[in-house]
């Protein structure tokens, strides 16, 4: 006061001094460890953001966070923890690393924050994983764990000529019904304690990430069981016959099925000449995808590659606007010859759903009863189906 200074210039006088005392003690009691991270954040909702950042792009991978004005951007976890207690009205100058560790667990506030920025991991390395057959699917919401039911309508009726004083006539729309439903799927590992103050990296990124890829190899995998079921014939449909099937018109076999330029081009017009629910309207579609398993990989890639023509005779006709997806999945659930065409999943055929407001895997976690440390619960509500066989085509390839 006699010196005339502010209040913030006092506490930092004051602060220099306990230091100074301290060093000179050999200790390290008389200090407030991490004052310097918790300056400018009193406010512990701004402060717990900054530490979610921090967490979520040095120890979970996220990508896109700018931490140059973060004071958390270099914290170990035990930095992270004593900020967590003393925003809590904690002294901490007497404690240990690893009680310090002990005590943020015991609070949920270290948990809380560990699994809301390994969500923010989990979520980003999921929608990186776009490999596979689910490409080839449309993404949709349930609402609820009741079976989801998909009523398609045939194409309106032709329409008629209607003479100067004459009337309109009736015509008939038919309809056909898919359903299916969402299941929970999950697991539970544990973070230890160990990990924890030893502030393990490899740990804190692994975990999100391990289960990132679960949800999607789930997610494919699901979707490939469906094309397996009934030897590879596809689940049945509401009509009461599987989805690939010589009535259906949808399917190719024997020697000539086999993938190439020639079997490409029967198959796309045999989409182009699929009629309506009604039987009566010409769809006219157009394959957006050519899904093979990976032993037809190289051979889907010559024949989708852009050719330069310098004749007519060199464009490659058959496969203009197809996209390749490999899964490997297909080729020990269904067979390493097997090739599909698929067209815009938004006109139906394969579909998957997450439950609404829990799109993809979710991370949870809570202080662990027979683990000394954290335990991370991934769960994913997640269902598939093939809603529509118009749109799909397989050739058996042999």
């Amino acid at each position: 006061i006699a010196a005339g200074c502010t209040i913030d210039q006092a506490r930092a006088a004051a602060t220099t001094e306990l230091a100074r005392r301290d060093a000179a003690a050999g200790g390290h009691r008389n200090t407030a460890p991490t004052s310097h991270f918790l300056r400018g954040s009193s406010d512990v909702d701004i402060m717990k953001r900054q530490m979610g950042d921090a967490l979520a792009a040095t120890r979970f991978g996220v990508r896109g966070i700018d931490l140059d004005a973060n004071p958390y951007r270099h914290a170990t976890a035990a930095d992270v923890c004593r900020d967590l207690l003393e925003a809590r009205g904690e002294r901490t100058g007497f404690m240990s690393r690893a009680q310090i560790v002990q005590r943020a667990l015991g609070t949920g506030d270290l948990p809380n924050l560990l699994a809301s920025s390994g969500h923010r991991g989990l979520q980003e390395t999921f929608a990186a994983l776009s490999d596979g057959v689910h490409r080839a699917a449309k993404k949709s919401t349930i609402a609820d764990f009741r079976a989801k039911s998909l009523i398609r309508m045939s194409e309106a009726p032709d329409l008629r000529p209607v003479n100067e004083h004459g009337e309109f006539t009736y015509g008939a729309m038919t309809e056909t019904a898919e359903s299916y439903r969402l299941l929970t799927y999950g697991r539970m590992v544990s973070l230890t304690r160990q990990a924890i103050i030893n502030d393990d990296l490899s740990a804190l990124q692994r975990i999100p990430q391990a289960f990132a890829r679960a949800a999607a190899d789930l997610r494919n995998s699901k979707l490939v069981e469906l094309l397996a079921l009934n030897s590879a014939t596809g689940p049945a449909m509401e009509d009461g016959t599987v989805c690939f099937h010589i009535d259906h018109a949808n399917i190719q076999t024997g020697a000539g099925s086999a993938l190439s330029l020639t079997s490409l081009a029967t198959a796309r017009t045999a989409m182009r000449l699929r009629t309506d629910v009604g039987g009566r309207t010409l769809l006219d579609l157009v394959p957006m995808y050519l899904i093979v398993p990976a032993a037809l990989e190289n051979t889907g890639r010559q024949l989708l590659a852009q050719i330069a023509p310098t004749t007519v005779s060199d464009v490659n006709a058959a496969g203009g606007g197809l996209q390749l997806i490999v899964d490997p999945r297909l080729d020990s659930a269904v067979s390493a010859t097997v090739w599909y065409l698929a067209s815009d999943p938004q006109a139906g055929g394969l579909e998957y759903s997450f439950l609404e407001g829990a799109e993809g895997p979710q991370l949870e976690q809570e202080w662990g009863v027979d683990v000394d440390g954290v335990l991370f619960k991934c769960r994913v509500d997640f269902g598939a189906a093939v809603t529509e066989w118009r749109t799909l085509h397989k050739s058996a390839g042999a």
